[in-house]
């Protein structure tokens, strides 16, 4: 798993890996090794034959707490955690 430095932010043209983006605004990516785009667990080569069994699975947990941690901090970032405010 990877992802961007905050320390070393990606520009607005290039990813965390250095290929062209098309995103004009600072992110975070993450790639989860084993996990498709339908964000479940996938060992070895994703299969569209798959598909229906991935749709019953569970998201990855390392996907939902990339998520939580996310939401998470930008949560408290808006509403000023640790600035002393409540």
């Amino acid at each position: 798993m990877w992802s961007c430095s905050p320390a070393q932010p990606p520009t607005a043209r290039t990813s965390c890996d250095g290929r062209h983006d098309t995103s004009p605004t600072p992110f975070t990516g993450h790639r989860v090794d084993d996990v498709t785009h339908l964000l479940r667990t996938e060992l070895g080569t994703a299969s569209v034959r798959t598909y229906k069994k991935q749709g019953r699975e569970p998201i990855d947990q390392r996907v939902t707490a990339l998520l939580v941690d996310w939401v998470t901090t930008r949560t408290q970032a808006e509403n000023g955690a640790g600035d002393g405010n409540p």
